[in-house]
């Protein structure tokens, strides 16, 4: 314990460029045929997925709406998960990335790679959703509910290092994890020198493999790169159909909307104090967003006879609403959206 903390720490601290951060989530079965389990923490809410969640805030239509995608956003998650067998007779490692409904406990492999000792690989199909079992996506679903509470461990522990040279990781040894830093290796290696260190690294697992492993690596992170790209150019297009629509409207002389266009470019200071505090607020990519939110609730009457007399009752309600979104930011109101089924 002490080499590989003196070794990942040393390098978390110069700030050397790390090829992944792993939490070594402990092993299974017993020597010669051990599992060990790894995660990658970068692999936690990629940047993907935050620029897929964006383009779904987007399209919302209403603060229920947002709220759904709030609840969206904690409730699935994804993390990838690696494995290394030590027996000799097998597969060298698995990778796969679990998807997890945290609220349902359920998950389901989106992406599987086998790898063998000689370099070789093979993509396992997709399966469906299935309840989490014991096993490598039962700890991985473990980490992702404890993760508010091991990341401000891992935390306190590496401002730990700053001031003392550190000999155990006492701050995550009540999750049973163990952080690893790998720079430009192979997590096989890693294991094998640092942690399996009564065992010997099986004889194929040398450069050839790295440098496999590697190409797949930079291969899948260029094609991540592409979609995010790919898909931030449609959310540009998207915000830009969305304001030409909303000029169209403004164009088209409504009183309403010359009211609300002359906020446009006004500090959002000088708003709040003119229209009091929003009903709703929130933040995304830069942007500030102040809904305020009008509403007024009609009874539904139903007439019932009794007798030579006829009397109302309340039988439901109408509720009719309007919202205004201002748009901010670096200070001043850009833009604005109106919703709702009762807009003057």
């Amino acid at each position: 314990m002490e080499r590989i903390l003196g070794w990942s720490l040393a390098l978390w601290l110069c700030g050397g460029a790390a090829w992944a951060d792993w939490m070594y989530l402990g092993t299974t079965g017993s020597k010669p045929n051990r599992t060990a389990l790894f995660v990658d923490l970068l692999s936690i809410d990629t940047a993907i997925d935050k620029l897929e969640m964006a383009q779904k805030i987007l399209q919302a239509k209403s603060d229920d709406d947002f709220k759904a995608l709030q609840t969206a956003e904690e409730r699935y998650r994804k993390v990838e998960a690696l494995e290394i067998y030590e027996a000799q007779n097998g597969p060298e490692s698995r990778v796969s990335e679990f998807a997890f409904d945290m609220f349902q406990g359920n998950y389901y492999p989106a992406r599987t790679t086998v790898w063998q000792r000689d370099g070789r690989y093979e993509n396992l199909p997709n399966l469906d959703w299935m309840p989490v079992r014991a096993g490598a996506s039962q700890r991985c679903y473990e980490l992702l509910k404890n993760e508010e509470g091991w990341r401000e461990a891992l935390r306190r522990m590496l401002e730990r290092a700053r001031q003392e040279p550190l000999k155990e990781q006492s701050e995550l040894s009540q999750f049973g994890y163990e952080y690893v830093q790998a720079s430009a290796g192979d997590p096989t290696q890693v294991l094998f020198r640092y942690l399996w260190t009564d065992a010997s690294p099986p004889q194929n697992a040398a450069s050839e493999l790295t440098a496999a492993k590697s190409r797949e690596y930079l291969a899948r992170m260029e094609t991540k790169i592409q979609a995010a790209n790919r898909l931030a150019g449609a959310i540009e297009k998207d915000l830009r159909a969305k304001r030409k629509e909303r000029q169209a409207l403004r164009a088209a002389g409504s009183a309403l909307h010359a009211r609300l266009t002359s906020w446009i470019g006004v500090s959002e200071r000088e708003l709040v104090n003119s229209q009091g505090e929003p009903n709703g607020f929130y933040e995304r990519n830069g942007y500030r967003y102040l809904t305020y939110s009008q509403q007024r609730v009609e009874d539904i009457l139903h007439v019932v006879n009794n007798g030579p007399t006829q009397m109302q009752q309340k039988v439901g309600e109408n509720v009719f609403w309007w919202s205004v979104t201002y748009e901010v930011q670096n200070g001043r109101v850009v833009d604005y959206e109106v919703d709702g089924n009762d807009i003057p």
